[in-house]
């Protein structure tokens, strides 16, 4: 049920601002949540004073755009975890058109 309101949501999205918009947003946002995870490990390894200030932008260029599994894994991952609400990302881009 959960899942099927996160749909919703991007549809209601989508039909406030665009369906492109709506699915680039989607994807902006999973980018930026994997490069936080990686500053966040990275901070919490080297024991740095505030983990929670991760250089975002030098993460996404340094560590991911150069991934092409990462960006596999972001569209085409099958499954979640069985207690995240959210569909998948190609599930949800694929709702949106």
């Amino acid at each position: 049920m959960s899942r099927e309101r996160e749909l919703l949501a991007d549809r209601t999205a989508a039909h406030l601002t665009s369906h492109e918009t709506t699915a680039l947003a989607l994807v902006n946002f999973n980018v930026v949540h994997k490069a936080f995870q990686l500053g966040l490990a990275e901070a919490l390894r080297t024991h740095a004073p505030n983990p929670f200030n991760v250089p975002l932008g030098s993460s996404i260029r340094e560590k991911l755009v150069p991934r092409a599994d990462f960006w596999t894994e972001l569209i085409e991952r099958k499954t979640r975890h069985s207690l995240d609400s959210h569909p998948p990302l190609h599930v949800r881009l694929t709702a949106l058109g």
